[in-house]
C-alpha cells in the first residue's frame, strides 16, 4: 500500500499541478479549448519548464548544502528554500504571462498558482500544511471557476478532481506525511484561492 501511496505522491506532485492546470484549461470544452494547437503547445512547454523542470534542477543544490535530506522533505523546515525557489519561478511565469497576449483566465490562473505557493510558504514557516492538497485543491477550484465563469457543466471534471484529491489525501495519510487537518486545510486553501482569484479578476467583481 505504501508503494501505491508513493506513486500517487510522485505522479501528482505539487510542482506538476501548474502544468496539469493548463492542460485542464485547454480540455474542458470552454472557448479556451479551441485556441490554436501551436499556441497551446507553447504554453504547455513554458509552464512545464518554469514551474517543474527548472525548480527540480535546483533541488540537488539543497541536498549538497544539506538543507534537505530527501525528495519527500518530510520536515517542514526542509521545505522553505525549495518552496521559495518554486515561488520565484511561479512569479516569473506570471510576469511572462502578463507580457503575452493571453486570455485573462490563463493569465490569472498563474497569478492564483503563485498566490497558493506564497500562502503555503508562509504557513509552512509555522505549520506543516499539505502542499499536495493545496495543488489538487487548486485544480478543483480552477474547474469550479471555469464552470462558474462560462456557465458550463463541468461536473464530470469536478468528480474526477475530487477523486484524485481523495487519492492524494489517502496517500499522504498512508505515508504518515500529514495529519488529517493538514490535508483538509491544504485542499480548501488551494480551492478558495484559485476560485476567488479567477472569478474576481476575470469578472472584475468589486471587493466592496
Amino acid at each position: 500500500m505504501n508503494i501505491f501511496a508513493k506513486i500517487i505522491s510522485y505522479l501528482l506532485h505539487p510542482m506538476l499541478m501548474p502544468t496539469i492546470g493548463i492542460l485542464t484549461i485547454f480540455n474542458t470544452g470552454t472557448y479556451l479549448s479551441f485556441l490554436p494547437l501551436e499556441y497551446k503547445r507553447m504554453l504547455y512547454i513554458l509552464v512545464f519548464l518554469t514551474t517543474f523542470v527548472l525548480p527540480m534542477i535546483i533541488i540537488p543544490v539543497f541536498f549538497y548544502w544539506k538543507h534537505i535530506k530527501s525528495f519527500e522533505m518530510d520536515n517542514k523546515n526542509e521545505r522553505f528554500f525549495p518552496m521559495l525557489i518554486t515561488l520565484i519561478f511561479n512569479i516569473a511565469t506570471y510576469f511572462i504571462f502578463i507580457k503575452l497576449p493571453l486570455p485573462s483566465p490563463i493569465r490569472y490562473y498563474m497569478l492564483a498558482v503563485a498566490l497558493c505557493v506564497f500562502l503555503t510558504l508562509i504557513i509552512t514557516i509555522r505549520w506543516k500544511i499539505s502542499s499536495h492538497m493545496v495543488g489538487i485543491g487548486g485544480i478543483t477550484g480552477l474547474i469550479a471557476a471555469l464552470s462558474f465563469l462560462y456557465i458550463t457543466d463541468l461536473q464530470i471534471y469536478l468528480m474526477i478532481s475530487v477523486f484524485f484529491a481523495g487519492s492524494i489525501g489517502f496517500a499522504r495519510l498512508q505515508l504518515n506525511a500529514h495529519k488529517p487537518l493538514q490535508i483538509y486545510t491544504g485542499f480548501f486553501l488551494g480551492f478558495i484561492v484559485e476560485f476567488l482569484t479567477l472569478v474576481i479578476f476575470t469578472t472584475k467583481i468589486p471587493l466592496h
